[in-house]
């Protein structure tokens, strides 16, 4: 018995070094990194333009790296556009030189300034983490799913990994699940209460899909799955080299997809003159019937409807009674 014991706790062992040791976990924690980090760097960065509001509320940029390297460089009292033109711009830095002479900031002290300085730097510094990060992130990709990488890009081939657990269950996974993978919520959500059905998850970051008409969208989503399930499978078992022809077919697909006439709708009820198919007659319209009439009788009185709902015989009331 403690025998048996001690083998199943043997392979046990086994099993657990041989999944540490697979690359695609490496990936997947690669990927959550870069995804805390810019967590951390966006509030680092909302504190710092908050609180450096306080000295100079006018320094508005775009890129929030280049906000952190202006902090570290501009001193209100002593402000020069030359310093700040490699920047921003030989523009915007005389425009940031004036608005320093009106600013309705308060006077800081240098160990306030400096204080500002600190988390500026801090920041620029998570920003040069994160960029290695990236850089790392894409040559294991490259490594781990060759084919992938080069259909999809290394980000999002890095992001498809780390959803689906490994790159063996993402080439486990039909097309179908490939192209909503990362909209679970959107799924379920149209399983549940029958609302529209997601088109895409995590493949929207694709350049086709995201920049493509809202009417195609779907087209192409279905086209790059495919072959996304195809490069996974060949990545994880055969390691065949097949990711610049299935690029080609689907750059072809795509091509095909724009280029194709716009269809017109089927039923288009503001249409005049245009037939309505069977079973979608409006009720407001004219051809509809508004009302069941019952034939009248002899004196133009309608019977009464008779215990079924139906109505009755002229001159005869529902119990089957002659009227006097």
């Amino acid at each position: 018995m403690f025998n048996k014991r001690r083998d199943f706790l043997a392979d046990a062992r086994a099993g657990i070094k041989e999944a540490h040791a697979s690359r695609d976990m490496l990936l997947s924690h690669t990927v959550k990194a870069i995804f805390e980090v810019n967590r951390a760097a966006n509030l680092l960065y909302e504190t710092l333009t908050e609180w450096y509001g306080l000295y100079f509320p006018e320094l508005r940029v775009s890129e929030p790296a280049t906000f952190a390297k202006l902090v570290q460089l501009i001193n209100r009292e002593d402000l020069k556009a030359s310093d700040l033109s490699p920047l921003v711009g030989d523009q915007k830095a005389r425009e940031l030189e004036g608005k320093a002479r009106t600013s309705m900031g308060a006077a800081l002290k240098t160990a306030d300034l400096a204080e500002l300085t600190k988390l500026a730097r801090k920041l620029e510094e998570l920003y040069v983490y994160r960029a290695s990060l990236e850089e790392y992130q894409a040559a294991l990709a490259n490594e781990i799913a060759p084919n992938l990488s080069l259909l999809a890009g290394p980000e999002l081939a890095a992001n498809l990994i780390a959803r689906a657990g490994s790159l063996r269950k993402l080439a486990f996974m039909p097309a179908s699940t490939i192209q909503v993978l990362g909209a679970e919520k959107a799924l379920f959500k149209h399983l549940k209460k029958h609302t529209k059905p997601p088109k895409h998850g995590l493949i929207f970051q694709h350049v086709s899909i995201s920049m493509a008409p809202i009417k195609q969208r779907g087209r192409i989503a279905r086209a790059l799955s495919t072959k996304l399930a195809i490069c996974s499978k060949a990545d994880a078992f055969t390691r065949n080299p097949i990711g610049a022809k299935l690029k080609e077919e689907f750059d072809a697909r795509l091509k095909a997809i724009q280029n194709a006439p716009v269809r017109p709708p089927s039923f288009c009820p503001k249409q005049k003159g245009a037939p309505f198919p069977a079973g979608k007659v409006p009720s407001s319209s004219p051809s509809a019937p508004t009302t069941t009439s019952r034939p009248a009788g002899p004196s133009g009185s309608y019977g009464k409807p008779g215990p079924s709902g139906t109505p009755g015989k002229p001159g005869f009331s529902g119990r089957g009674e002659r009227r006097g």
